[in-house]
């Protein structure tokens, strides 16, 4: 989700990116061994001292915050707690994250703030890794600042749902290496608001976002530490989504989509090849859909800092988005009790 000043209205669904806001970590099941012989993935790892396999399971609670930095828009803060339950193989986990995004169309930023619950469960089976998670929320909108005044939408809030899975195999290229591909999906249902002028008179539009989105990433991971308790690792992802962009245009007679200007005189550009036209607006205006593919490189890491607490550490950036890029930086503490 990124803002550049050439759009009329965006839905950067790096919502993939909500997959990995609403739980800490990335590919969660490739580190709930609790033997330190497992490999690693993201924020997870959970290598402490050797337990026997028969061990009570283990609890960790979490707290991660950070900040996706958008190119040439607002700066999107965020927070989610969680508590994991650790058990042999597998995990299960309840998350609660805080989200604020800003939407900019052309000089009309819209923001929203997004308040979403999940659940994830996943597991390491003989090295296959397998993660899926559910969510539900709502997305608030905020005040729209328009270049002539301050106003409150007729919209208040908006439902937010998405589900997801991941599959990923653990390759073992040499000691204390683990290299893993993964393939993973998530669709998201929810509303995007769009502010607009009919005749010259401002209106707000919900649009209905049914979205799905496919990746595949590469990951690097190098542990350290007499268990491996820490590690550093490097990922490489492409993402592909139906739903990159809705914008909002001024419409010609024959319904098509066509540049303009704003009511304060500023230009946005035509709309991108490849988007559809899905209606849904008044005379005068019309929606169109993007579909996008972008790609994302990060790198992460964990350090245990003693027997029941780890600090976590990712940089994200991604390359390519129709909408724009952004960098995400995300820091975080577990601590098992």
């Amino acid at each position: 989700m990124a803002d550049t000043a050439a759009m009329q209205a965006h839905r950067h669904i790096a919502l993939a990116f909500s997959l990995w806001l609403l739980t800490p970590g990335i590919v969660h099941a490739q580190w709930v061994s609790i033997d330190p012989v497992g490999p690693a993935e993201e924020a997870d790892r959970i290598e402490i001292e050797p337990v026997p396999v028969t061990a009570d399971a283990i609890w960790m609670a979490g707290l991660q915050g950070g900040l996706i930095d958008r190119d040439g828009g607002a700066n999107s803060p965020y927070a989610t707690a969680s508590i994991t339950r650790y058990s042999q193989q597998t995990y299960l986990r309840a998350a609660f994250t805080v989200y604020r995004s800003t939407l900019r169309q052309v000089d009309t930023p819209l923001p929203s703030t997004y308040y979403i619950g999940s659940l994830g469960a996943g597991g390491n089976f003989d090295d296959w890794v397998l993660d899926a998670h559910v969510s539900y929320g709502q997305q608030h909108y905020g005040l729209i600042r328009t270049a002539m005044t301050t106003v409150k939408s007729g919209y208040a809030s908006t439902n937010y749902a998405a589900a997801g899975v991941s599959l990923g195999r653990v390759i073992r290229p040499a000691a204390r290496l683990y290299l893993t591909p993964t393939v993973e999906v998530e669709y998201v249902d929810t509303k995007s608001l769009h502010h607009g002028f009919d005749l010259g008179r401002p209106i707000d539009i919900e649009v209905n976002e049914h979205i799905w989105t496919g990746a595949a990433t590469l990951r690097l991971d190098r542990t350290f530490g007499g268990y491996e308790q820490n590690y550093f690792g490097i990922a490489a992802s492409h993402h592909r989504t139906n739903t990159g962009l809705t914008q909002l245009y001024l419409a010609s007679p024959a319904g098509i989509a066509v540049g303009g200007v704003t009511d304060s005189g500023k230009p946005f550009a035509p709309p991108p090849d490849g988007g559809d036209v899905i209606g849904g607006a008044p005379t005068g205006l019309v929606l169109v859909r993007t579909p996008d593919n972008w790609q994302e490189l990060e790198a992460s890491g964990t350090i245990q800092l003693n027997r029941r607490l780890w600090l976590d550490g990712q940089i994200q950036r991604s390359f390519g988005a129709i909408a724009g890029d952004s960098t995400r930086a995300t820091l975080g503490f577990r601590f098992r009790f």
